[in-house]
């Protein structure tokens, strides 16, 4: 069931979380280079604030709960083999509470107005900010975050597209302009995933949703995942086989290729432990914290194959009913938000870092709302249809 919204207000929870994330973005502007590291576990707050609000109904979430309390411990137990941190389990677990109660509050129309607006405010924001970074300073990467400006625009723009009618030649000369601002920001920052990702969400989306059959969308998501999986694979092969490639004015190898390679060797060191346990999130990569730039591998070097299956095994189960109702437009435009993540977290850590996290689940958990509305009506029109 939907909880009902007489209860609590959760447009103005939305609104509060939306606009705070996307003022705290403002620091990836700053010299401030690992605040999402140290502020990553903010997350906490969203997570308990829903949490808190939704347990006036825990019977909804019951199940959900107890799967997550069964992967929570498994997590638990793997960082106690790994001698990994326990901070680790609550980044990793915690947006997937945050996704159970955001299926659960449908957003009025008040909200969906906020996010056009903010969205066009931030993108110009972000789009003069990166202006003015490569104006002045030319191109200082140890001043800014390029990636965080990068996804949060795609982002955004994303968002933006979905809840924005295009009937009339303003509103699509209004898409026009929005798009070629937002590239200017990607390239201007030179967020070379982002910019790719664009482009993938650009296809996605002109393709009409009726062509998002059940079928077709199952095979793009799992075709993305597998794309995403594979390309520090296809990187790793490219840069000891001495390719050299650039785009816009960078080698295409600027230092993830390391961190993978280092990653799968200490994996491999360990043998299988390793592979089915992973190897703990305290394990230091030239010298500084780990971070794969992949949400797979992520997961799978925190809690090793194992972890990796019991998350994706937890969105394929949350997933059925956006499947099922992919032709509806609007879980369509918003779904694709998350397949263009899946693919960006080929190259990025996107699902348990602060500043990206609310942005990524949101539509999301609206397409899971909506899916889950149109599952209990067309469970009530066939009741209907039988006692007729």
């Amino acid at each position: 069931m939907l909880i009902n919204r007489h209860k609590i207000n959760m447009t103005n929870i939305y609104i509060l979380f939306f606009v705070f994330n996307m003022l705290f973005n403002m620091l990836a502007f700053t010299g401030i280079k690992a605040y999402t590291l140290y502020v990553s576990s903010l997350v906490i707050l969203y997570a308990l604030i829903l949490f808190f609000a939704v347990i006036i109904d825990l019977k909804t979430l019951f199940k959900d709960l107890c799967y997550l309390a069964v992967l929570g411990i498994y997590c638990l137990f793997s960082t106690f083999v790994t001698g990994g941190g326990i901070g680790s389990v609550l980044s990793n677990m915690l947006p997937l509470v945050l996704l159970c109660c955001l299926e659960l509050y449908e957003v009025d129309q008040k909200f969906k107005f906020i996010i056009c607006a903010c969205a066009v405010l931030m993108v110009v924001v972000f789009a003069t900010m990166s202006v003015i970074m490569t104006e002045y300073n030319h191109w200082l990467l140890g001043e800014i975050n390029p990636n965080t400006v990068g996804i949060f625009t795609v982002s955004l723009f994303a968002l933006w597209c979905t809840f924005t009618k295009f009937i009339g030649w303003k509103e699509k000369l209004l898409f026009v302009l929005f798009l070629l601002l937002s590239i200017m920001t990607i390239i201007n920052v030179m967020a070379r995933t982002s910019l790719i990702g664009m482009c993938v969400y650009l296809v996605l989306f002109v393709i009409p949703s009726r062509y998002f059959t059940p079928k077709f969308t199952f095979v793009v998501h799992i075709f993305v995942v597998l794309v995403a999986l594979l390309l520090p694979l296809v990187y790793l092969y490219m840069y000891r086989n001495g390719v050299q490639l650039t785009l816009f004015g960078k080698n295409l190898f600027t230092g993830r290729e390391g961190v993978w390679e280092k990653m799968f060797a200490f994996m491999d060191e360990k043998g299988a432990m390793g592979w089915l346990y992973g190897i703990g999130s305290h394990t230091a990569i030239h010298g500084e914290k780990f971070n794969s730039h992949n949400s797979y591998y992520s997961i799978t070097a925190c809690f090793g194959v194992f972890g990796l299956i019991g998350f994706v095994l937890f969105y394929v189960l949350k997933l059925k009913n956006v499947i099922k109702y992919s032709q509806d437009k609007e879980i369509k435009n918003l779904f694709i938000i998350f397949i263009t993540m899946c693919f960006m977290s080929g190259f990025e850590t996107l699902f348990n870092v602060f500043s990206t996290t609310f942005v990524i689940f949101l539509p999301l958990g609206m397409a899971m709302c909506r899916a889950r509305k149109l599952e209990k009506e067309s469970r009530l029109s066939a009741k209907l249809d039988m006692l007729q």
